[in-house]
């Protein structure tokens, strides 16, 4: 009998495909080429970290804020690790030693490091500081360790016409004694105020000249 059944031998019977067979990667191969270069990359990167590391400097930052004229004790300094990009001979590198009076020129604030310059010996310091009797309310925007100039407004006489004129400027606000204590005056303030040797003569002058002295805050000055 015929079978009307095709066959299974004729059914199962199909065409194969062969296999993709992997091919090993070559110098030419850019995907080797790529992955060599990360692998180098991450190497020198870390290479480079390590060694930078390794560069960083020891200095002083100002443990709390410092005012011109202030001396500087061992608790107002406190050492901190950074890079400082082969500029360490512009900041100060070395503690305070005991015995040793060091003054502050100028305004630091918390936490800057403490350029060389900032600070000065005592026999080397050539500022003093002066109190002068601030006769206006003071601006909001003048506080200790703020730059200001020194203007003098000589009394309005009868008949003459008087101009105001600067006595000295840049100079660094030391301190604002309480207005409501001993220092303050009928109207406005006592300010301390640092004073360069050379422009103590024309200051000391303006305070015994009739009038009143102001200050006038520098923009953009330290505080």
């Amino acid at each position: 009998m015929t079978s009307h059944f095709p066959s299974s031998q004729a059914s199962g019977t199909s065409a194969q495909v062969p296999a993709a067979r992997l091919r090993k990667p070559t110098v030419k191969d850019p995907r080797l080429v790529i992955g060599i270069l990360l692998v180098a990359l991450s190497v020198w990167i870390g290479t480079w970290a390590v060694g930078n590391a390794k560069q960083l400097d020891v200095a002083y930052v100002a443990a709390n804020p410092l005012v011109p004229g202030q001396p500087i004790k061992v608790s107002d300094l406190r050492p901190v690790e950074l890079n400082l990009a082969g500029q360490s001979s512009h900041y100060l590198r070395k503690g305070i030693e005991t015995g040793e009076t060091v003054i502050a020129v100028r305004a630091i604030g918390a936490g800057e490091v403490i350029p060389v310059d900032a600070l000065a010996s005592q026999d080397s310091v050539n500022s003093r500081i002066v109190a002068l009797p601030i006769a206006e309310d003071l601006s909001k925007t003048i506080s200790v360790g703020s730059q200001v100039d020194l203007w003098h407004i000589p009394k309005a006489n009868s008949g003459e016409e008087t101009a105001p004129r600067e006595v000295a400027k840049g100079l660094y606000v030391s301190e604002i004694p309480d207005s409501g204590g001993a220092f303050s005056v009928s109207s406005g303030r006592i300010v301390h105020v640092v004073v360069p040797v050379a422009g103590v003569p024309d200051v000391l002058a303006a305070l015994k000249e009739d009038g009143t002295l102001t200050l006038l805050s520098i923009p953009g000055g330290r505080s």
